[in-house]
């Protein structure tokens, strides 16, 4: 793990408590620099609502739903509503999930999405909200295509200097990691 205090983002974190703005209100406003919400480039209401056994678990973008047009049988699409639905015929948790692997594999194969380049052999459950019973699993690298909400533990750490500043501990990801190798992270991801 590596202390990172001379780059602009470590600099910026690090300032001591001034003009009346705590450490963590600088931290909310930089991080929210980082949120790619408003940088998607779709309009709501080209995206498609998929659903699973009638409960929302995600969003799909018009580029990727011109690339899952393809797969009539895995996804049906409802035009009044706007949304997509997984197969209402895969019943349970278990067929959902093994027949979603399959034709995450194929895309991958295909080299359709560059997000499968990532394939972790890790699957996350797939449910409307945390805390529900799940109702399939998916690959991780595959869950951004479908806006799946993917719920975990971030842990940081933060060291009081004893001048009175403040500084984060940020790691960096190996360059063995299939996703964003050598680049900066938090310490531990559960």
């Amino acid at each position: 793990m590596t202390r990172y205090t001379n780059g602009p983002i470590s600099q910026y974190i690090c300032k001591n408590a001034t003009n009346g703005i705590s450490w963590s209100s600088k931290l909310s406003l930089l991080l929210r620099n980082f949120n790619l919400k408003s940088k998607i480039g779709h309009q709501a209401s080209e995206c498609k609502e998929f659903f699973i056994d009638g409960e929302q678990v995600g969003i799909i973008r018009p580029d990727i739903w011109r690339e899952l047009l393809h797969y009539p049988g895995v996804f049906q699409y409802d035009p009044s509503q706007n949304r997509v639905n997984l197969n209402p015929d895969w019943k349970t948790y278990e067929d959902r999930s093994e027949r979603m692997d399959a034709l995450l594999k194929e895309l991958r194969g295909k080299n359709v999405f560059s997000t499968l380049n990532g394939w972790r052999n890790e699957c996350y459950d797939v449910g409307s909200k945390f805390g529900d019973v799940p109702v399939m699993k998916m690959e991780r690298s595959a869950t951004c295509l479908f806006g799946i909400k993917r719920c975990g533990v971030h842990v940081n750490g933060y060291v009081n200097n004893a001048d009175g500043t403040k500084c984060l501990w940020i790691q960096r990801r190996a360059y063995t990691k299939p996703t964003w190798p050598g680049k900066l992270d938090n310490m531990i991801y559960v």
